[in-house]
C-alpha cells in the first residue's frame, strides 16, 4: 500500500475516533458536508452513532448487531426467504434494514434509501444461478469494505 494512502487511512481512522470519542459538534472538525462516507463493521455501529454522524452531515453506513440497543424488531428469519428485505426508517431518516441471503444481515445507513435495489447472482441447489434483489447498501458495503 502506498505511503500516502496509508497516511490518509490513518487520518480518517483518527478523525473517526475523534468524532465518536468527543461530545463536540461534528461540524467543528472540518469533515462535515464534504461528501465523506464512513463505512464500518457491526462492532462500531449503533443508532446513536449514526444519528450523531447524520446531524454532522457525514454519510455513514455499516453492518449492525441484532442485539444492539434501540434496534427495531425485524421479521423473523424463518419467515423470510432468500432476497427478502425488511426495513424501518426513523423520523430523522435513519435506515435500519435487514436482508436475507442464506443468513440474514442487518445494516444502518443515514443516506441510503430502502427502495434503491439492485440484483445479485446466487447459485441454486442444482448449480444454476438466479438473480435475487439486494439493497444498494449491501452492494456498497461489499464494494468498499
Amino acid at each position: 500500500m502506498p505511503k500516502m494512502e496509508m497516511t490518509v487511512q490513518a487520518f480518517l481512522r483518527a478523525q473517526t475516533v475523534l468524532i465518536v470519542g468527543k461530545d463536540e459538534d461534528v461540524e467543528d472538525n472540518g469533515l462535515a458536508d464534504k461528501g465523506h462516507r464512513l463505512y464500518f463493521h457491526n462492532y462500531f455501529n449503533s443508532v446513536s452513532l449514526m444519528d450523531h454522524l447524520q446531524k454532522g452531515k457525514l454519510y455513514a453506513y455499516g453492518t449492525v448487531n441484532s442485539t444492539r440497543q434501540d434496534m427495531p424488531k425485524f421479521e423473523q428469519d424463518n419467515k423470510m426467504k432468500r432476497g427478502d428485505c425488511d426495513y424501518y426508517i426513523s423520523n430523522n431518516g435513519l435506515l435500519a434494514i435487514k436482508w436475507k441471503n442464506k443468513k440474514s444481515v442487518r445494516f444502518h445507513s443515514n443516506y441510503h434509501r430502502p427502495d434503491d435495489v439492485t440484483f445479485v447472482k446466487r447459485k441454486k441447489k442444482g448449480g444454476s444461478t438466479e438473480n435475487i434483489p439486494c439493497p444498494r447498501v449491501l452492494k456498497d458495503y461489499n464494494k468498499y469494505i
